[in-house]
């Protein structure tokens, strides 16, 4: 049997689904066409010869960039980029939590390896992409994204040293205080006019000098992390250190992501072929004898007699 006559059998269940099809691309098609844009970042890493000067805040890696992430696409964040570029200024409707679920759901933070070293933990680059309706507006967001996350990463960066600096001279301080109270405990029971040999006060004296010289040898070592804390920071703010940069910046887009016309054809196609899988399925299940032959074949039935095809 024919294909040709299954399919023309078959023709009013095929034209129910290429007709659902067509309706189903025709709704698809009246949705605002949606534009793409990118920003590519890449963790540069330091400039100073680790030898000369090291940065005591840690590499900037896969998770410290998914924490400035998490900062950036805050709620107010999200407004700040909306009311700046007039995002879903033509949805007045919408609500700012709306608007905001919205571009959230608009943009997203990639990592691609390939333009960047073969570990995560070196050098990756980071996509930020945005898709939204209007080209501009996609471009704009995207690369605002990509500015903030630059600026975020630093913020973090220079704020961890400035806390560590913190921390060290806090450190360096104190046993300066406990060394001076010692040398001048050391005074005090000095000026006693006890006997060195025999008076309990000279261990005393002895006791608190061994304290004194382990001092000295902390503060020297607090003293020393101090400077380096201090060099530090300075490297952060300087952007010395491991840095976020833009090694590809967002572009407005020639096209949109898929024009009306491919999308009315991709369904419409897809619609055509699965019309035809329909087609077989229910001859397959069901299917018409259409000659004293197969009849026989197929029920092991003897037709009494066959009606001939008259053709004129």
């Amino acid at each position: 049997m024919s294909a040709f006559g299954i399919l023309r059998r078959r023709t009013s269940a095929m034209v129910v689904v290429i007709g659902l099809g067509c309706l189903v691309a025709l709704i698809w098609a009246s949705r605002p066409l949606v534009y793409h844009a990118s920003e590519a970042l890449q963790i540069v890493p330091t400039a100073v010869a680790p030898e000369l000067v090291r940065s005591t805040v840690g590499d900037l890696t896969v998770q410290r960039m998914d924490l400035a992430r998490q900062r950036v696409v805050t709620r107010d964040g999200m407004l700040a980029i909306i009311s700046a570029y007039g995002v879903y200024a033509d949805q007045p409707d919408l609500t700012p939590d709306e608007k905001v679920e919205r571009l959230r759901q608009a943009v997203r933070f990639d990592l691609d390896t390939s333009k960047g070293g073969q570990s995560l933990q070196k050098t990756p680059a980071l996509i930020v992409s945005a898709w939204l309706p209007d080209p501009e507006q996609a471009r704009n967001v995207a690369h605002e994204l990509g500015h903030r996350m630059v600026l975020t990463t630093t913020r973090m960066r220079i704020d961890e040293a400035t806390a560590i600096l913190g921390f060290v001279a806090g450190r360096e301080a104190q046993l300066i205080k406990d060394k001076q109270l010692m040398e001048r405990r050391i005074v005090e029971l000095g000026s006693g006019g006890e006997q060195p040999d025999t008076s309990p006060v000279q261990e005393k004296i002895v006791a608190l000098r061994v304290q004194v010289d382990h001092l000295v040898q902390m503060l020297q070592t607090a003293t020393a992390q101090r400077f380096a804390a201090e060099s530090s920071l300075e490297l952060e703010r300087q952007r010395l250190a491991d840095r976020l940069t833009v090694i590809d910046p967002a572009l407005v887009p020639d096209g949109p992501v898929r024009g009306r016309g491919e999308t009315v054809f991709s369904v419409a196609a897809l619609s055509l072929l699965a019309a035809v899988i329909l087609a077989l399925v229910l001859e397959w299940r069901d299917p018409v004898l259409g000659s004293a032959r197969r009849m026989q074949k197929t029920l092991g039935i003897k037709p009494l007699a066959e009606i001939p095809v008259l053709r004129t």
